[in-house]
C-alpha cells in the first residue's frame, strides 16, 4: 500500500513550495486595481476633509429616499470619480451613496444602502449595509 507517513510528508513538502513559488512571482497590478484600492483606502470617506484630499464638494439639493426627507451632497475626487450621499434631513447621517467610477475605460455606478443605525461609544455606525452594482438604473444587490 505504501508508506502513507511519506506520502503526507511529499505531499505537505510539494503543496508548501507551490506555494512559496506562487508568493514570490509578483505581479504589477493594472490601473484599475489601483484606482481601486486607493479609493477603498479613504476609510474615512471621502466626504470627511474633502479639500485636504483635493477634491470638491456641492450641495444638490433636497430629495426623498424611501419616505425620508434627505440633502444631497456630490462629492468629486481629484481622479473624477464621484459619490452622491443622501443624508437624512435630521440625523444628518447618510443612509444612500450613489458612487460613480471608471473601471476599465467605461463608467460603473455603484449604490449603497445604509440603516439600522446604533450609537457605539459615541458614533451612529451602521448595521445594516446592502450594496450594489446600478444596471439599467437600478441597483442589484451584491453584498449584504
Amino acid at each position: 500500500a505504501g508508506d502513507q507517513t511519506g506520502e503526507a510528508r511529499m505531499l505537505a513538502e510539494d503543496a508548501r513550495a507551490g506555494l512559496a513559488q506562487r508568493l514570490s512571482a509578483y505581479e504589477a497590478l493594472s490601473e484599475d486595481e489601483m484606482h481601486g484600492i486607493l479609493v477603498d483606502a479613504d476609510f474615512d470617506e471621502p466626504m470627511i476633509d474633502y479639500k485636504a484630499k483635493g477634491s470638491t464638494a456641492e450641495y444638490v439639493g433636497m430629495d426623498q429616499f424611501e419616505g425620508t426627507d434627505v440633502y444631497k451632497v456630490r462629492v468629486t475626487l481629484k481622479n473624477g470619480d464621484s459619490r452622491t450621499y443622501f443624508l437624512d434631513s435630521d440625523s444628518y447621517v447618510p443612509i444612500k451613496i450613489e458612487e460613480k467610477r471608471i473601471i476599465r475605460g467605461s463608467e460603473q455606478e455603484m449604490e449603497t444602502t445604509l440603516g439600522n443605525y446604533k450609537q457605539v461609544e459615541g458614533w451612529y455606525v451602521p448595521f445594516s449595509i446592502e450594496t450594489g452594482m446600478k444596471v439599467n438604473g437600478s441597483a442589484k444587490p451584491t453584498s449584504r
